[in-house]
């Protein structure tokens, strides 16, 4: 049987650990609720952003511009976003999974692709792939990261686009739904307004071109 100095120690070390967890959870649920007001404060401008690119892809003006080029898909940019640490749930894990099959039916329809991952959980992953072509790997970037941070990779994409040497750029990366849901989603940026999920374009009625 343990001394009673010796069950003294272990309930000082529970102790211990419990001030140390609950730290942490505090921690984790500022960082969460930035992430949460974030994510709310951009989500109308983005889709704003995607509804005019829509419209605009639609008038004869901007056919010729490279971004706006349609091409048949012979080969695509994937850009996949995750997290740089673990300890995240399903968070990782759903991402790599949507990658794989991105990658499947890419090899199934014949389409050759190329990869930038934003994190150190998606490069090790693609690390254990074979013949899998790697632009790029951005890893430890802030919570919030301003444009000149992100300038490699938007320019590396809008390169091999106006380049031709890539016909699409999709961004794989999580969708917050709530605190509880979040989805692993398949974007195309690029050719630019491509409605891929039914954006509605009603609220750019107004827009003059």
């Amino acid at each position: 049987m343990a001394s009673t100095q010796a069950l003294k120690g272990r309930i000082r070390s529970v102790k211990s650990t419990k001030q140390i967890t609950k730290a942490m959870e505090l921690v984790a649920a500022s960082k969460m609720r930035r992430a949460q007001d974030s994510t709310k404060a951009s989500a109308p401008y983005t889709l704003a952003a995607r509804q005019l690119l829509t419209a605009l892809s639609t008038h004869t003006s901007v056919k010729g511009h490279p971004l706006f080029v349609q091409r048949d898909v012979k080969t695509r940019l994937l850009i996949v976003i995750a997290s740089d640490k673990g300890l995240a749930g399903a968070f990782n894990s759903n991402l790599v999974r949507l990658y794989a099959r991105e990658l499947k039916k890419d090899d199934n329809q014949g389409i050759k692709n190329t990869t930038i991952t934003v994190g150190r959980k998606a490069a090790q992953f693609v690390a254990r792939l074979k013949d899998t072509e790697v632009l790029g790997s951005y890893q430890n970037l802030p919570d919030r990261p301003d444009g000149a941070e992100l300038h490699a990779i938007l320019d590396t994409a809008r390169q091999k686009f106006e380049g031709g040497e890539v016909d699409a750029v999709d961004i794989i990366y999580t969708e917050y739904v709530s605190s509880v849901v979040q989805r692993a989603v398949v974007q195309r940026v690029l050719p630019a307004g491509v409605n891929t999920d039914d954006v509605a374009v009603s609220a750019t009625d107004d827009v003059t071109y």
